[in-house]
């Protein structure tokens, strides 16, 4: 009667049973949490048995709402549920694993050739001598098992291989139009315009044609290179005045200017290396023009390395080394030629061999121009 009561009290009140029994249900497992467990499992063993399909039905729906809501907690639980298990039941785990391994190659080939590679790889780079052992007692088990299909897959590997790395010798005659290609490269590159040179008139660099540009031809606003006291004018007498030259410094000769410093007039700012940027000196006089060293040491002002000439006399010639180095104090001279003696100190001739140099090993020797 009471159970009938229970079931017609159940029926009616069905949300408040619900409750009223939860709460009953909640203060039992706090009193016997241990018992609680053991009754609770024992209960949903006995549904699961009756009703496996919907126990199963219902638990996985459980389970997918779990992990929604905790992916994290669910994923480490899991891990330690397939260890947990693993662990007890190896070889039923193993069985069941490369099952669903089969079933799941089975539906996505592709992916799983690919997730199998990365898996392998990866295992490859953390373990290469543990994979190296592994990976030659597999081949040797499965030379043991199919030694004709391992025969036939070595043979295609071997003739692959010597198909990518053969070399053909001797090689095969050039056809004509690779002949006509090479022969036309090497024609543009070694063409005049690639190495033939022209100084810069703003600058004064010798620079390649092929980075220089026709001033006359551009529209340069050259004011920048409007510089007082950089320029003198020539000058033919000691009495003449001193003037500047007027307009923009250029090397009025030429008719180029190079892209470094077209670049920086285009931007309204003076190229580091421009004449005007201090750097112009003026023409140079034919008369001081292809001088030798000697005759360029009687002009110089001011004398900063020493020269040195080893001579050494041979069967029939003279041989000589050079040695320039610095000198430790360099001297400014205002009157040119400087004294004979000062020469001494900065060009010196040293002679070796078995006998003195005649005055025609001098003559027939051009070794003292130094030019």
């Amino acid at each position: 009667m009471n159970l009938e009561s229970v079931k017609e009290y159940q029926a009616k009140n069905l949300e408040l049973h619900k409750t009223a029994n939860l709460e009953s249900v909640k203060k039992y497992q706090a009193k016997d949490p241990e018992i609680s467990k053991a009754m609770n499992l024992e209960s949903v063993k006995e549904y699961q048995a009756k009703n496996l399909e919907v126990h199963n039905a219902a638990n996985l729906e459980s389970v997918k709402k779990y992990q929604a809501k905790n992916p994290e907690i669910s994923k480490t639980m899991n891990l330690e549920s397939v260890k947990e298990y693993q662990a007890k039941n190896l070889e039923v785990y193993n069985a069941a694993h490369l099952e669903s391994v089969k079933k799941y190659q089975a539906k996505n080939p592709e992916i799983s050739k690919a997730m199998n590679l990365d898996s392998v790889k990866e295992y490859q780079a953390k373990n290469l001598e543990m994979h190296k052992v592994s990976n030659l007692k597999s081949v040797k088990k499965y030379q043991t098992i199919n030694s004709e299909n391992f025969k036939l897959s070595n043979l295609e590997s071997v003739k692959k291989y010597q198909k990518k790395i053969e070399s053909n010798f001797p090689p095969r005659p050039l056809s004509l139009d690779l002949q006509h290609k090479i022969a036309l490269n090497f024609c543009k590159d070694t063409a005049p315009k690639k190495f033939e040179e022209a100084g810069c008139a703003v600058c004064g660099k010798l620079t390649l044609f092929t980075e220089l540009q026709k001033l006359s031809e551009l529209k340069l606003d050259l004011n920048v290179l409007i510089q007082q006291g950089v320029t003198q004018a020539e000058r033919k007498s000691s009495n003449d005045d001193l003037k500047d030259i007027n307009g923009p410094i250029l090397e009025n000769d030429l008719d180029n200017i190079c892209n470094l410093c077209h670049k920086s007039i285009l931007k309204g700012k003076m190229p580091s290396f421009a004449l005007a940027n201090g750097k112009w000196i003026g023409k140079v006089p034919d008369e001081l023009q292809n001088l030798s060293y000697a005759e360029q040491l009687l002009i110089a002002r001011v004398r900063h390395n020493r020269c040195l000439v080893r001579v050494s006399s041979g069967m029939r010639k003279m041989r000589a080394n050079v040695i320039s180095f610095a000198n430790p104090t360099p001297k400014i001279y205002n009157i040119l030629p400087p004294p004979l003696e000062e020469m001494d100190n900065v060009l010196a001739f040293i002679y070796t061999g078995p006998c003195k140099p005649t005055k025609s090993d001098f003559e027939s020797n051009s070794t003292f121009s130094l030019s």
